[in-house]
């Protein structure tokens, strides 16, 4: 059979069982045809065939971002930017809020006739020192009153609303707190305007018409990411782990009208606030959703604790950090869920061939939802074969890294944050302690304990959700050349004060972290996250030769060209 294309004379990375790293690879239609040597791979040349030289250049499989918010991408779009505000997190609350105000301000000006003004991006990290200083909605109400006004975190666990959206939604000090969510009130009972974690946020949201955006809000959004992100990074394939039932309607008109470059799994998130007989709605929704191989839902989300002090943690906090914040000592957050709970949630899912996705800051939320999936395993369920994942990991017990390994659990990661900064030193060091802060995110100890790693972005948590950026990240520790404290903390890697590169891995690991992993993740290791014979011609070409770059520049890399399924999409 002749190739369409042959790419030959380049530095391909095949993440293939034997770790081959060649020279040559052919292409026809759709799908890989060959992989190996230059000699061989013109064999499939024919009268047609388009030869390629790399000119020394790195192919890498189609990469995944296994963790991210992809349908999100609609509030840059359609909200102001509260992102980067120039401060370190030793900054004063007040400073904070003085930018925050003159944001807010700037665009109620500029957009004097919206019947809603949103905006995304800002940092409750400012505030925690002294959680007296969090924003209000009176803080708003002194730039912008008449409007609604719906201000989102960066981190999507906490929402800003001023008096206008508090009025407009009923919610008054009467209105019962949700189940694992923070309604923030006032010495009268009464909301302040901050509503943390999903119950919460939903509560609010979901009580005002303009709580949501739009399908088509949505697919513009999507569509964004695609263009300027997920393409432009050489992302082929995504887990968005949050999307509203508009969001997935969103996809689905996308996947059906052939407009997606990439393949997409989704989830159904559980809801701590419902009785648990909503898994079996959730599971005879199980596939309806499907578009061919580009869209599936088919994984269950589950929050086991949240952000802030709704990490749940196995020691307390530190006594000094919770003296200062006027909290008891021995406050150590708490689970969403009872591990009886979690054990139902695994054995009804995993039962039902749906993986489970747990978000888990805290060793806590990772050591309850390990005993829920070694429970669920006691009564029969193959729990191996699931792919279950836990992400994030601010804290894990080393126990319950071989656990993992043992369970089959993937640990989904975000190499991104795996560096030290104003955040670990000044904020996260005070809540949890130095030993604890700098065993965060710990990619190399998962390695040692045999644990499956797949890499998400957590985008827009992060921008920008560049793969390149977490290479560097996570080779080296450290925070990268464009972070504004790069000169204070170059030479500080996140890890053990004894060792603190212990927790870097190699570039060959994160490569497969953002490829093979991600794939593996989403069960479509079968189609592409390699570059095999038979599988997708998912690849991306790099603008150089990888591992000819310097660790410390590793994210200035480019993806120079990306074929999806055979086809050159950027």
């Amino acid at each position: 059979m002749a190739a369409d294309k042959i790419f030959y004379n380049g530095q391909v990375f095949t993440m293939d069982p034997c770790g081959q790293i060649c020279e040559a690879f052919a292409v026809s239609g759709d799908r890989l045809l060959y992989t190996g040597d230059c000699e061989t791979a013109m064999t499939f040349k024919g009268d047609s065939t388009e030869c390629i030289d790399l000119k020394g250049k790195t192919v890498l499989p189609g990469l995944g971002d296994a963790h991210l918010h992809a349908s999100s991408t609609c509030e840059l779009l359609f909200s102001f930017d509260m992102y980067n505000i120039g401060l370190t997190y030793d900054a004063h609350p007040k400073d904070a809020m003085d930018i925050y105000k003159n944001i807010i301000a700037e665009n109620a000006a500029k957009d004097g006739s919206a019947t809603v003004l949103r905006g995304t991006g800002w940092d409750p990290g400012y505030f925690m020192q002294d959680p007296k200083t969090m924003p209000t909605a009176a803080d708003i109400d002194e730039v912008c009153s008449d409007t609604p006004v719906i201000l989102r975190s960066y981190d999507h666990h906490y929402v800003w609303v001023n008096s206008r959206v508090l009025r407009d939604s009923g919610i008054t000090k009467d209105t019962p707190t949700p189940r694992n969510g923070v309604i923030w009130r006032g010495d009268n009972g009464e909301p302040t305007g901050i509503f943390q974690e999903n119950t919460a946020i939903d509560l609010i949201l979901s009580s005002v018409p303009y709580g949501d955006y739009t399908v088509e809000e949505y697919e513009a959004g999507i569509m964004h990411y695609q263009k300027n992100f997920g393409t432009a990074y050489g992302t082929t394939l995504i887990m968005d782990a949050m999307a509203t039932e508009n969001a997935i309607t969103a996809y689905r008109n996308l996947a059906g009208r052939d407009e997606l470059n990439m393949r997409v799994t989704a989830v159904y998130v559980t809801d701590p606030t419902k009785p648990l007989s909503q898994m079996d709605e959730i599971i005879s929704r199980k596939g309806t959703d499907d578009i061919g191989d580009m869209f599936h839902r088919d994984t269950v989300k589950v929050f086991v604790d949240g952000t802030g002090l709704s990490i749940y943690m196995d020691e307390p906090y530190e006594a000094g950090y919770l003296r200062s914040i006027g909290m008891e000592e021995g406050y150590r957050g708490y689970p969403q869920w009872t591990g009886e709970e979690l054990t139902e949630i695994f054995v009804k899912a995993n039962g039902a061939g749906m993986p489970v996705h747990v978000h888990c800051m805290g060793d806590g939320a990772a050591r309850l939802t390990l005993d829920a999936i070694e429970n669920a395993k006691a009564q029969g369920i193959e729990v191996e074969k699931m792919r279950n994942t836990i992400a994030h990991f601010m804290a894990i017990r080393d126990e319950d890294k071989l656990r993992m390994a043992e369970l089959g659990v993937v640990a989904n990661v975000q190499p991104i944050w795996g560096c030290y900064y104003s955040m670990t030193e000044n904020i996260i060091t005070d809540m949890i302690g130095d030993r604890r802060a700098r065993a965060q995110y710990p990619l190399g100890s998962f390695k040692k304990a045999g644990v499956i790693m797949a890499a998400g972005t957590d985008f827009p948590v992060i921008l920008p959700p560049s793969p390149f950026l977490g290479f560097k990240i996570g080779t080296t520790r450290t925070v990268n050349k464009a972070h504004p404290e790069y000169e204070i903390y170059k030479n500080s890697p996140l890890g053990p004060a004894e060792d603190p590169l212990s927790e870097a891995v190699t570039l060959e690991d994160m490569i497969e972290m953002y490829s093979l992993g991600a794939a593996y993740q989403t069960f479509f290791e079968d189609v592409t996250g390699s570059l095999e014979k038979g599988k997708s011609a998912d690849f991306v070409i790099l603008d150089q030769r990888i591992t000819d770059t310097d660790p410390e520049d590793l994210d200035s890399i480019c993806a120079k060209e990306v074929y999806f399924k055979g086809n050159r999409i950027l």
